[in-house]
């Protein structure tokens, strides 16, 4: 069954908002200090484990409208409360309030961004101890930007 024609350009623009995303993770990555000190099975296990989470972050620090409470642009979905994705976008909102009650700046953003595409936590990696090295200049500038 073929899809009707608004569905399929509303599809493919989601696609191409997603792909921009993609592609401006990977330039952000590629200016995290040390980055390509990591090893490329490394870079590509912390993209593929990591990156979503890095661009929840950017959502709701850029993407999210704290007085209207939702997020603006191609994160602003809604579904019905039956759907088993529904708690997932109220973790979302409740993220969003949070980031925005704490009055996390571009910089503090950037810089968790950063922290969490160098997760010690990813599995799989092959020189953790380069991403740990990393990961802490990282936490030290961020808190040298907070104090």
């Amino acid at each position: 069954r073929r899809m009707p024609q608004d569905q399929q350009e509303h599809w493919h623009h989601i696609q191409r908002k997603i792909a921009r995303h993609v592609v401006a993770g990977q330039r952000f990555c590629r200016n995290i200090p040390g980055y390509f000190k990591l090893d490329i099975q490394d870079r590509i296990s912390l993209g593929k484990n990591v990156g979503f989470g890095l661009m929840v972050l950017i959502a709701c620090t850029e993407f999210y409208d704290p007085e209207f409470k939702r997020f603006k642009h191609i994160w602003n979905w809604t579904m019905p409360m039956q759907n088993p994705l529904f708690s997932y976008k109220l973790h979302l909102l409740s993220l969003g309030d949070k980031m925005h009650e704490i009055q996390v700046d571009r910089t503090e953003a950037s810089m968790m961004c950063a922290i969490s595409m160098t997760s010690i936590d990813c599995p799989g990696l092959l020189k953790p101890k380069i991403v740990c090295d990393i990961r802490d200049a990282l936490i030290v500038a961020l808190q040298a930007h907070i104090s």
